[in-house]
């Protein structure tokens, strides 16, 4: 399996959240990120199964006995976040995970935030990432914008530093920390539910936006910007961060979701 779930979603967390960040820095400012996740987070009603449909092995199972990792006890999910620290510190290394990651909760953070894709905001005290600084490049054109492509090459670093990740490793993090995320997803109020069943069906949401040709037409009838096209106003979180981070970046993203998708569950 050449892809894994963290590294997929690392890039839809740190590049498409940056980009999120871009076009919502007055809601942003607004509301600002807690210093505790609550127990509890409300989210909307979803169809749960007793039964896995697509069952993790937990156990470390890629590589050869002497790459494999050791077993290990887990730790409470509340008291995991030194245990995610070093794993991304050691994967990313420790200045970029200091400037780019909310290390704290971080594996309820991780879960909400891949459970809210699907909805139409991301609240931003799920998100995992610290906000991204800078102004979003825009074309003005009559009473509108447009998107300007100079925002694409933004997300091309995120893109490059999750593909640089050793993919067998990330893979082997997933199985063996995966009863922390599954607790994580029972928190949300998924008691009976399965977080990588979830996590499939997300990946078939974010498969199925559409694909814009031309430039974005954007609003800004306050102070954040707008997709000046309802339909794409209309669309998830998950689906308009796709659109976000540009053609280019969201092809190789979706290439290695159609990847991830048959690694964990089959062809769609």
């Amino acid at each position: 399996m050449k892809n894994s779930t963290v590294v997929l979603l690392m890039i839809l967390i740190v590049g498409g959240f940056s980009a999120y960040f871009y076009f919502n820095q007055t809601r942003e400012a607004a509301q600002p990120v807690a210093t505790r996740l609550p127990s509890r987070i409300p989210a909307p009603v979803v169809e749960e199964e007793a039964s896995p449909r697509h069952p993790v092995e937990t156990a470390s199972t890629s590589g050869t006995p002497d790459t494999m990792l050791p077993p290990e006890p887990l730790p409470a999910l509340a008291d995991s976040d030194p245990l995610f620290r070093d794993l991304l510190g050691g994967l990313f290394g420790p200045a970029v995970l200091d400037r780019y990651f909310r290390s704290e909760h971080f594996a309820d953070r991780f879960v909400a935030t891949v459970d809210a894709l699907p909805r139409n905001e991301l609240p931003p005290k799920l998100i995992p990432v610290q906000p991204t600084a800078g102004d979003m490049a825009v074309i003005e054109r009559g009473p509108g914008y447009l998107l300007s492509s100079e925002n694409y090459a933004r997300y091309a670093p995120w893109v490059e530093l999750a593909e640089g990740v050793d993919d067998a490793v990330l893979l082997d993090y997933y199985r063996r920390y995966y009863p922390l995320f599954q607790e994580a997803y029972q928190r949300l109020g998924h008691a009976d539910a399965y977080f990588n069943d979830r996590l499939i069906a997300v990946l078939d949401h974010l498969l199925a936006v559409p694909e814009i040709a031309g430039p974005i037409e954007l609003v800004k009838p306050e102070a954040f910007y707008l997709f000046a096209d309802p339909a794409l106003e209309g669309l998830s979180a998950g689906q308009k961060i796709m659109l976000r981070i540009g053609p280019e970046n969201a092809d190789t993203v979706k290439e290695k979701l159609r990847g991830l998708r048959t690694a964990l569950a089959g062809p769609e």
